[in-house]
């Protein structure tokens, strides 16, 4: 490793005191990381209001489509699935459609855990348990979470959660 010097307090050191940049030759600033870090908090304090316009209208146009990728990987880590694959769900209580609870109660299906293990919150490397899942509308997942967590279906009662 060769030795760089901050072009700004001529701090002397090893490179990986230098932060990364593809832009130059070598891979790195010519700014120690301390100074890049003053930089990068000066200009977050002065451009305070540009930056949370910034932010606030990239989050309300979604011209990336931020929303639904942060909401796949919320629904992949939490039930296994993305909410393009819960557009065919049917509540298994009343057989109400996706689309139906859209229009009736503006959000989609929801997946009841039949066994609730409590590992959501997984630790790194675990994998969620995905097993004893079922689609319920709004008012049957609330009449279920009232009823000891059983679920009966209508059609011949027997006993799906």
């Amino acid at each position: 490793m060769s030795s760089m010097t901050c072009s700004r307090c001529g701090f002397v050191g090893e490179e990986e005191y230098f932060t990364k940049s593809n832009r130059t030759k070598g891979g790195k600033r010519a700014l120690c990381k301390e100074c890049k870090s003053k930089a990068g908090k000066v200009y977050r304090e002065t451009h305070k209001e540009q930056l949370a316009t910034y932010f606030h209208n990239a989050w309300v146009n979604d011209v990336n489509n931020r929303k639904q990728k942060n909401r796949n990987c919320v629904d992949r880590r939490r039930i296994g699935m993305t909410a393009e694959e819960l557009e065919n769900a049917v509540c298994e209580c009343c057989g109400m459609t996706n689309a139906e609870h859209k229009e009736k109660y503006g959000c989609r299906i929801e997946v009841h855990h039949g066994q609730n293990t409590g590992r959501h919150n997984l630790k790194k490397g675990e994998k969620p348990i995905h097993t004893d899942l079922h689609f319920l509308c709004k008012s049957c997942h609330a009449r279920i979470g009232n009823l000891t967590h059983r679920v009966y279906a209508k059609k011949g009662g027997e006993n799906i959660g």
